[in-house]
């Protein structure tokens, strides 16, 4: 059951970029589990914008996936779509040392970002904060803009090492799917499942929460 689980709402860098009632969507399904018996507190997560930081910085994966196809695949390099193969070729270029200093200042934070959660069991924000965009051909520009918003509060799970599921709790002013995520400590995977399990016993299946796909009906 949710009575008793510690649920952490997250701190404006989740929020504030929502649209669409995104947010006000996700805090309905706060207030529902809290109802429910849940132990809803404040929670400080200043970690998430550091790993946001480091992402909009390059990241490492560009750079360990050029390091594996100089190694293993050197022909595809110039096979690549013209969206991805720019950065992909760019990831060449950078020194051993942005490299190193981007891994250590991730551990730094997620070493941090573990004491998060000696106060609660899971953290609580939208999963993703923005519409899902109309598919169109994406320029380099706009895939990227648009990558970075629907990735903003998912980065953290992967950057930190900790982590995350995700509940279908509504719908937006546009009518499209809004998901409540529950991010957990690393390791803790298990829990975090069962925590996730009694939040959709309190909130209802996907169908019940979203209904039947319009194409669908």
């Amino acid at each position: 059951g949710i009575d008793g689980i510690r649920v952490g709402i997250a701190d404006s860098f989740f929020w504030d970029g929502c649209e669409n009632g995104i947010a006000e969507a996700v805090k309905l399904a706060i207030d529902q589990l809290g109802r429910a018996g849940a132990i809803v507190k404040e929670a400080k997560f200043p970690e998430a914008q550091e790993a946001f930081n480091v992402f909009c910085e390059g990241g490492i994966s560009g750079i360990e996936f050029r390091a594996f196809l100089d190694h293993a695949l050197p022909d595809w390099i110039e096979t690549l779509d013209p969206v991805n193969g720019p950065p992909v070729k760019a990831a060449g270029q950078v020194p051993a040392r942005d490299y190193l200093v981007r891994l250590w200042r991730l551990k730094a934070a997620g070493q941090a970002a573990r004491t998060r959660f000696d106060d609660v069991d899971v953290i609580a924000c939208p999963t993703v904060q923005v519409t899902p965009p109309v598919m169109t051909p994406p320029t380099p520009e706009t895939f990227w803009q648009t990558n970075r918003a629907i990735v903003h509060n998912l980065v953290c799970g992967n950057f930190l090492v900790l982590c995350a599921a995700t509940l279908p709790i509504g719908l937006d002013r546009l009518g499209m799917p809004v998901g409540l995520q529950l991010i957990a400590k690393g390791g803790d995977d298990e829990k975090l499942v069962a925590i996730a399990c009694a939040a959709e016993r309190v909130l209802g299946t996907p169908h019940e929460r979203l209904g039947v796909p319009p194409m669908c009906q």
